[in-house]
């Protein structure tokens, strides 16, 4: 949701849905991820058990990696860092995380290519 409206904002012109895109995108951080991983609920089922470095695809994207794509430089750096043995362990099984990491990587290549 946060991604069609971002797009729509970007499109449109109209601020007001980007603005709504990155309140959702701040949710999602907030309600599923802490410096344990990702979960899938706003708390995990059984107390104790930390939460997923990264979570798999299924038929459709991770929520993990969605979150990730959307989220401000800080966590998303954190996160990407936390998700890196299960991506290169099992690049098939977590294949939008290794686009998301690939996108960071050329992000910080140009950034330090432009000073």
């Amino acid at each position: 949701m946060a991604g069609g409206l971002r797009a729509w904002g970007e499109t449109s012109g109209r601020p007001g849905y980007s603005e709504a895109a990155a309140t959702i995108a701040a949710a999602a951080w907030r309600l599923f991820h802490d410096e344990n991983g990702w979960r899938l609920g706003e708390r995990q089922l059984i107390p104790g058990l930390d939460g997923e470095p990264a979570m798999q695809d299924g038929p459709m994207t991770a929520p993990s990696a969605l979150a990730i794509a959307h989220g401000t430089q800080a966590p998303r750096e954190r996160a990407l860092r936390m998700s890196l043995a299960p991506v290169t362990e099992e690049p098939f099984w977590y294949a939008s995380h290794a686009w998301q990491l690939m996108d960071f990587l050329a992000e910080k290549h140009d950034d330090t290519h432009d000073r």
